[in-house]
């Protein structure tokens, strides 16, 4: 499953990651500049908080302790990811050039996508800044405020540092979160063979699924914390907007919700297919272990015996054990996204009244 894996390593290294002893003087360097961005960023937010008090700063600064405590979980595993990296492809097909190159076609799509947005919402934000001088941060350090140009220069520093620290790391477990989930599910489709390769194909790809499990659970529940609190964010931000007239100021933030919910969708329903593909291998394990046996070909995923079979424990892909990683996730955080966005704008436009 190496096939894939190239371009999100380039995200990885951005963050210090994954370079390996060939590259570590690069990664250390990269590491430290991470880190550099990070704790600047935290002494700011810190800052800004004694400055005036809102439930936006404090969601803002818990996200870069996320993407701090994220990096850190992320270094901890890079060992067995790359145990993950190296496991072949479990089933070998006339299809595999052909699956293989549409999977490194879209790795490399949505980490050049990534990129880009990388530098755009700074660059929007700083054009903001820009514009409208007086709608830039309150806390923002005035000291330079003589030498416009070069607040400029330092405000999308600022930005860029902010973005990076904040989504790039995100969207590379993002993606290869995804790939990986779609890249399995591509090994076992469509497989026509002996019980007795039926049998060995069970036993490898739930050898597997539970490693994957194993290693990016706590990483998942990390991520759709994340996700959870830009959702959070990102709605006071909208009603503030609409309030104030200022459409403007929403523009990089509608980029940035969109980037978040396709992430979040894509890992949701890459894990949800390959839970149905092995639910359905383990189902037809279970038709083979009460039969007598007999050679026969089965086929792993149009078996007409599947459905007729006791359905055996279900076996689930989740965040940290917290929840389960499939379809209804994303109808629970729409629900939950459309509550907390009614009773948000509901306070802004109707604030209480009192005697």
């Amino acid at each position: 499953m190496k096939y894939f894996v190239g371009p999100i390593m380039l995200l990885l290294l951005l963050n210090g990651l994954g370079t390996g002893k060939s590259n570590r003087k690069l990664g250390v360097t990269l590491s430290v500049i991470y880190h550099a961005f990070i704790l600047s960023l935290l002494i700011f937010r810190g800052y800004c908080l004694t400055q005036a008090f809102s439930v936006g700063k404090i969601l803002i600064w818990m996200g870069k302790i996320f993407s701090l405590t994220l990096w850190w979980l992320v270094h901890a595993r890079m060992e067995k990811i790359s145990s993950l990296i190296g496991q072949p492809c479990i089933l070998k097909s006339s299809k595999d050039i052909r699956d293989n190159e549409r999977i490194l076609q879209i790795s490399r799509i949505a980490v050049a996508t990534v990129i880009i947005v990388t530098f755009i919402i700074p660059a929007g934000r700083t054009l903001r800044f820009f514009i409208l001088s007086n709608a830039a941060q309150s806390c923002f350090p005035n000291f330079l405020s003589d030498y416009k140009q070069l607040r400029i220069g330092i405000h999308f520093i600022y930005e860029f540092a902010d973005m990076h620290v904040s989504s790039t790391l995100m969207y590379a477990i993002s993606i290869f979160y995804t790939q990986y989930c779609f890249s399995f599910s591509q090994c076992l489709k469509d497989a026509h063979l002996p019980v007795d390769q039926v049998r060995k194909l069970y036993r490898k790809s739930f050898q597997v699924f539970a490693e994957f499990e194993d290693v990016l659970s706590v990483l998942v529940f990390i991520l759709f914390t994340v996700f959870f609190c830009k959702f959070f964010l990102m709605i006071f931000v909208f009603t503030y907007s609409f309030k104030y007239n200022e459409a403007f100021f929403i523009t990089p933030y509608i980029l940035y919700f969109i980037s978040y919910l396709l992430a979040a969708i894509a890992i949701v329903l890459s894990a949800d297919d390959i839970q149905n593909i092995l639910n359905k291998f383990h189902r037809i394990e279970y038709i083979i272990s009460n039969n007598s046996g007999k050679p026969k070909l089965f086929s792993a995923l149009n078996s007409r015996h599947v459905g007729k079979c006791v359905d055996p424990e279900q076996l689930v892909l989740t965040g940290w054990g917290m929840f389960v990683v499939h379809k209804p996730l994303l109808l629970s955080m729409a629900t939950w996204l459309f509550t907390y966005a009614a009773i948000i704008i509901q306070y802004y436009y109707t604030p209480p009244e009192w005697d």
